[in-house]
């Protein structure tokens, strides 16, 4: 049986890492094909989102040494013993895990959540910077001013503003779009038509799990659900998300993080624009 469960977290160990491995591949091939120069936002992302599944793939690798091994077999295992004697209370203290089945689920499920909610920052992030870039040149482009207006027309409406005093909260509510109106801004045009409503009904669901546990520490604040990745997300008010059909090295979370990735490659492919977007300095 443990030769079995060591085989499985091999062959899961190997995909991550496999995964990771071809994101540099992904982004060589993109900034060559889209000519993206050096920190362009569009080229930016990948290093930013590899910076965070690199964590997660480090984090979930260290727990499934500690799983499969015992404190004594760590020991034989390093020629210079005494060398790691003075370490001993920490190294058992990893050991707790394995022998705790809440301490397990906790330290996985924040594992997974810490992957979600990094990537879906590296991708909010990114797509922002790119549409005020296009925002910036589109002064005030009639498109965004509905979208704005739609959600604060009553607001204007029973208001009596001159027309310079509306383009003010006009661009003060700037900063009130979502992500999902600045992502279907963006995607208007040349976006994939077959993919566009399933992406972008992706983005909702994303921006939702995100404010979910950010905003309200995991508490929803209105019911549906969603299953992606063979994973169902419930979110009932006044309740924390419930998550069913997945197990603890599901691929879920990392499924989730790699569709984003993916989107946001769509998006780039789609936008026609040569001149640099630039990431703000570290």
């Amino acid at each position: 049986m443990e030769e079995t469960i060591s085989m499985n977290y091999r062959e899961l160990l190997d995909k991550l890492k496999s995964d990771i491995e071809n994101i540099t591949n992904e982004t060589e091939s993109l900034t060559k094909e889209l000519n993206l120069k050096n920190n362009d936002v569009r080229k930016d992302f990948f290093g930013l989102f590899q910076t965070v599944i690199d964590e997660y793939y480090l984090g979930l690798n260290t727990f499934i040494f500690f799983k499969t091994n015992n404190p004594v077999k760590i020991y034989e295992i390093y020629v210079y013993e005494n060398e790691i004697k003075f370490l001993d209370n920490h190294i058992r203290k990893l050991f707790a895990i394995k022998e705790n089945e809440v301490l397990k689920k906790k330290y996985i499920n924040n594992l997974e959540k810490n992957l979600i909610l990094g990537c879906f920052a590296v991708f909010e992030t990114c797509v922002n910077l790119i549409f005020n870039k296009f925002y910036e040149e589109s002064k005030f482009h009639e498109f965004i001013i509905q979208e704005i207006k739609k959600d604060e027309s009553k607001f204007l409406h029973q208001n009596d503003f001159n027309e310079n005093q509306k383009e003010k909260i006009i661009e003060k509510l700037f900063d009130k779009l979502t992500l999902h109106k600045k992502f279907r801004y963006l995607s208007k045009d040349k976006y994939s038509k077959e993919m566009r409503p399933s992406d972008l009904e992706f983005i909702k669901f994303i921006s939702d799990y995100r404010n979910c546990n950010i905003h309200s520490n995991g508490i929803c604040n209105n019911d549906f659900e969603k299953t992606y990745f063979n994973s169902t997300f419930i979110f009932k008010k006044n309740h924390t998300i419930k998550i069913i059909d997945k197990e603890d090295f599901s691929f879920t979370s990392w499924s989730i993080c790699f569709e984003m990735k993916d989107i946001f490659t769509r998006l780039i492919k789609t936008i026609n624009y040569d001149e640099l977007i630039e990431h703000p300095e570290q």
